[in-house]
């Protein structure tokens, strides 16, 4: 049966998330912030770290006890998930757009054979993402591995037609069922479409078969994309009716007006449901990224036309052909939506390196829809709210991007040395260079080889790597003295930091 997503739930064949011992983790929070403190600070921090292990200081033990019993809990899959959900990200009433969402720019389509127009490289996009959905709803998706290792695949049950509703006191999501979420949404010029890129039998139904839809061929898509924008080339962007601007509010604003917008009619209220419980959304953006800056820029937060960030991932395709991603995160992790998007890059990618007869193709009638809302003066003065809060942080927002391309990862493997470790070991030196002090760092990590697990922090300093950057820089308590350090020294250092 298509949709049926039990198979993905493979909790049982991985370990729980373990609760680490008292003990190892009072270490750990002082191996942390030893760097961070001076010494008569990290006395006072050891000491009151310590009395969680002794019972008579402190409740710590009684504490670690009631979360190893959560862990062991039967009914209870992974001990931190609740809490990891709704504080981390559903009870955080920061804007999800400036303060949550993630994002990916992807690289320029090398060498085309084809020319990548926009809608173009917007139909590859659909008919890969759209292809990949039916690997999900037949059964037919590869579960994860990392060195044999199997990675949890609940994050991918609600890959799709997921969306995050802003409530109060936190916000809640929704997964649509496969029935209600065939449909994807276009954003163009502030407006929304719902669009249908499956084919259709002759009563209009979805062509089914065990593989899951049949979906549209690329030429199909782009030849619907094309009658789209024509039928819509006299529109100018309107700040005053764009809908999608008020996702971009703190989260409490936002919940009041979507209250004001479903109060205004019944046509509000369905197209709020369509784009909601949509598969995802595509935006067709006017801007021309020419660099990585730029482009990084327009997939953070753009000019604040075309987008819904409660969706679970918008994709962004620009007038210059260039691409990107944003995914809303209470639902899935980066690496989740990586493996999409390595799917479809390289879809894109080798259908523009393919030299090919392109068929002529005419439109599917009736194959996509306008999206309509009624306004009245309340829903006005929160859209005026949303734009100025969005004029007022993506003005005071600054990204600049370097492409590094002396050499990669695979250089550094065969130094016997992590890549990830390297990168962050040059992050530590690099900041300590431009500022001269060490802070607290967090790097994403993912929990994913347990049951439902989602991501925890490494923090990548430590003492040892304060003393391997002081010694780049020569400021080693024995440099200071006038000795030399040699480069086998320094190196061992730099290994202290890497297994820190």
């Amino acid at each position: 049966m298509l949709g049926d997503l039990k198979y993905l739930e493979n909790d049982a064949d991985l370990p729980k998330l373990p609760v680490p011992s008292l003990e190892e983790t009072v270490e750990r929070f002082l191996g942390t912030v030893e760097p961070l403190c001076s010494e008569q600070e990290f006395q006072v921090v050891k000491g009151k770290a310590y009395d969680l292990l002794d019972p008579s200081k402190s409740i710590g033990t009684v504490l670690h006890q009631r979360l190893v019993d959560r862990a062991n809990d039967p009914e209870i899959t992974s001990w931190i998930e609740e809490w990891w959900n709704d504080v981390a990200y559903l009870q955080n009433r920061q804007s999800i757009c400036f303060h949550v969402n993630y994002y990916f720019g992807f690289r320029q389509i090398p060498n085309p054979i084809i020319p990548p127009s926009q809608t173009l490289v917007a139909a590859a996009i659909i008919n890969s993402i759209v292809s990949y959905r039916n690997l999900i709803i037949s059964g037919k998706f590869e579960t994860d591995a990392v060195r044999g290792v199997p990675l949890c695949m609940d994050q991918f049950r609600n890959q799709f037609a997921a969306c995050r509703y802003p409530g109060l006191p936190a916000d809640y999501t929704k997964v649509f069922p496969l029935s209600e979420s065939k449909h994807i949404i276009i954003a163009s010029k502030g407006h929304y479409y719902k669009y249908n890129p499956y084919l259709l039998d002759s009563n209009f139904q979805t062509i089914e078969s065990d593989s899951g839809y049949e979906v549209k061929s690329i030429d199909q898509i782009h030849a619907d994309l094309l009658h789209l924008i024509e039928t819509s080339s006299s529109i100018v962007p309107n700040r005053n009716h764009n809908i999608g601007i008020l996702t971009v509010l703190e989260r409490d604003d936002w919940h009041y007006a979507r209250e004001s917008i479903i109060e205004i009619s019944e046509g509000n209220v369905q197209s709020l449901y369509e784009i909601e419980s949509s598969a995802f959304l595509l935006a067709l953006d006017d801007l021309e990224p020419q660099n990585y800056s730029e482009l990084a820029n327009a997939c953070y937060c753009s000019n604040g036309f075309n987008r819904f960030y409660d969706k679970c991932f918008q994709v962004l395709v620009f007038k210059n052909g260039r691409y990107g991603f944003s995914g809303e995160h209470s639902l899935t992790d980066g690496t989740t939506d990586v493996r999409l998007s390595r799917h479809f890059v390289k879809d894109v990618e080798t259908f523009f390196a393919t030299p090919a007869a392109r068929p002529t193709s005419s439109f599917t009638p009736f194959s996509w829809e306008p999206l309509k809302f009624d306004f009245n003066i309340t829903l006005k003065h929160f859209i005026r709210r949303a734009w100025s809060y969005f004029d007022y942080y993506s003005f005071r927002q600054e990204i600049a991007t370097v492409r590094f391309d002396a050499f990669g990862k695979n250089a550094v493997k065969k130094l016997r040395v992590s890549p990830d470790a390297f990168a962050q070991m040059a992050v530590q030196l690099a900041y300590y260079r431009l500022f001269d002090q060490f802070v607290a760092t967090y790097e994403s990590a993912s929990t994913r080889s347990f049951a439902h697990g989602r991501t925890e922090t490494a923090r990548s300093i430590s003492v040892h790597s304060v003393a391997w950057c002081r010694a780049m820089l020569e400021e080693d308590p024995r440099q200071l003295e006038g000795q030399i350090l040699p480069p086998a020294e320094i190196a061992a250092m730099l290994d202290r930091a890497i297994s820190a």
